[in-house]
């Protein structure tokens, strides 16, 4: 655990190093367009219109409100690690401090988990959608409210998720057809 303390620590100094606040204001921005998974549900609600993605955009809506239930109420409460700012006395958060625990990150979990969706449907849509998920997620570090690896859990762990929920949607999609069919 030490060393893992110890790369979290490099790595957040790092970013501090190249913060300005040009790229605040810009990461400031990205973080709250990832908050609570809004700007997912956004577009998986725009997907609901259309009747060539609905079927995705419902997905995306469950994924990110199951896997939202799934990261912050069990997993961030399993783990329990502290915030930057509450365990590091050289760290100050850039932005309103979250209350909850800081592993796995919920912004990376919900922006991978919604990345892996939309590119299921769309290979240049995957692909916007996971650079603004890995915006998203830096930003978390850049503004001094996770470590670098509760990023790297959120995204793994919400990539997961997705995944197996985009598996077991159509394994049963596939089962109800063959009854119903």
């Amino acid at each position: 655990m030490f060393y893992i303390q110890a790369f979290d620590n490099f790595l957040l100094q790092k970013v501090i190093n190249i913060q300005n606040p040009v790229l605040t204001s810009f990461m400031t921005f990205i973080t709250y367009l990832g908050s609570t998974g809004m700007c997912w549900l956004s577009i998986g609600l725009l997907f609901l219109f259309y009747r060539k993605t609905r079927e995705i955009g419902l997905i995306l809506i469950v994924t990110i409100i199951l896997g939202g239930l799934l990261n912050d109420l069990i997993l961030k409460n399993i783990f329990t690690r502290q915030r930057p700012f509450d365990s590091i006395s050289w760290v100050s958060a850039l932005i309103p401090k979250p209350s909850s625990y800081s592993f796995p990150s919920g912004h990376a979990f919900s922006s991978f988990a919604a990345a892996y969706i939309i590119a299921q449907h769309s290979k240049k849509g995957g692909i916007c959608a996971y650079i603004l998920a890995a915006l998203i997620a830096f930003s978390r570090v850049y503004l001094r409210v996770h470590y670098p690896t509760d990023i790297i859990a959120g995204a793994a762990f919400g990539t997961l998720f997705s995944v197996l929920l985009f598996i077991a949607y159509y394994h049963i999609k596939g089962l109800h057809k063959k009854r119903y069919g």
